[in-house]
């Protein structure tokens, strides 16, 4: 991408409440964010931000103008910062915003949905289920699954709680899942769209199922041969009523001579 493509997607996305993770770009998102009544986790300090515990109940994940792909997270502020004093630091850390955490875009082929229900991938998907970290033990932030989903940047833990609710505190029962989906814990699934989306190829449980996988940062469904076509309009109507206008022009014209 040269730079005057570069700065213009960078204003475009601006107009719209939103800055773009390249380069030096901001990672803060105008976007505001809460856990939807859900635990935070973390302490706010560089490699710990403050999130939600679980992040099937991260609002940044359902926002109209999330990208799967590239997904977000909420920086949520604590319960411990807003008492007066604050019982806890780093609360400038917690600005109610979703950012960008994470390599940016996630690897090719993650697992997604597009909203689409009836399109799918070319390639049939297989459910990949969550995994404790390399340690076999329960993660406790996003780091502590890299190791084990293959590189710096590419774990994500998602739990169903805080070791310490309103206060300071690491995730509980933390299973980990590759970058850009999370764990459902009924199902000890990874989820795609950061854990907010469904089983793959199954949709039995009211959500758009995950039948779709990320290309180049985009959610892609390529597929749409179950999706219901549109039948094409019958030509003879149109065809009678470009007649019938024929007529009424043809009409209008001989009265005009008529009268001159």
């Amino acid at each position: 991408m040269n730079k005057v493509r570069a700065v213009g997607l960078g204003l475009m996305l601006a107009t719209f409440g939103v800055f773009a993770p390249f380069g030096t770009a901001a990672q803060v998102t105008q976007v505001s964010c809460n856990c939807s009544g859900g635990a935070i986790c973390g302490s706010g300090a560089a490699g710990d931000p403050w999130r939600c515990c679980n992040l099937a109940q991260d609002s940044c994940a359902t926002d109209s103008a999330a990208n799967p792909c590239v997904p977000w997270q909420c920086s949520p502020k604590p319960v411990c910062c807003t008492r007066i004093p604050p019982t806890c630091g780093n609360c400038s850390a917690g600005i109610g915003k979703c950012v960008y955490r994470g390599p940016g875009q996630a690897p090719d082929d993650t697992v997604c949905s597009d909203g689409v229900a009836c399109t799918t991938a070319n390639t049939p998907l297989t459910p990949i289920s969550c995994t404790l970290t390399s340690s076999s033990a329960h993660c406790l932030r996003d780091s502590d699954c890299d190791s084990v989903e293959g590189g710096s940047g590419l774990g994500v833990c998602s739990g169903t709680g805080a070791s310490s609710p309103g206060n300071p505190s690491t995730i509980v029962n933390g299973m980990c899942c590759p970058y850009g989906t999370a764990c459902d814990h009924t199902s000890n699934t990874c989820f795609g769209n950061n854990g907010t989306g469904g089983p793959v190829g199954n949709a039995t449980d009211g959500s758009t199922p995950d039948n779709d996988v990320c290309q180049s940062g985009r959610c892609v469904g390529a597929n749409t041969s179950q999706c219901t076509k549109v039948p094409a309009l019958p030509r003879w109507p149109l065809l009678l009523l470009a007649a019938s206008l024929a007529g009424v022009v043809s009409l209008s014209l001989r009265r005009r001579r008529f009268a001159a």
